[in-house]
């Protein structure tokens, strides 16, 4: 039996899982689109997939070394 908790990080689970398939998506129409690639670190990081999430943020960091929110989160994420 689901309780609220767990059926709440179940959906999210499932949401966060969508997401990355129409971000992955979006990456085979347009391999340089550094947002997608933080997008893409953002719901691996929900996922606890760390290494993975590092290097999604280093991809968008390569594409667009000025891209603020790929440095941030990589640098929360390596405070995990």
């Amino acid at each position: 039996m689901h309780t609220p908790r767990t059926h709440r990080a179940h959906t999210m689970h499932i949401a966060s899982l969508q997401a990355l398939v129409d971000i992955n998506q979006a990456l085979s129409l347009d391999e340089a689109y550094c947002q997608a690639y933080t997008n893409r670190g953002n719901c691996l990081r929900k996922q606890a997939l760390h290494r993975e999430a590092m290097e999604a943020y280093s991809k968008a960091i390569e594409l667009a070394p000025h891209d603020a929110k790929a440095f941030n989160n990589r640098g929360a994420l390596a405070l995990k």
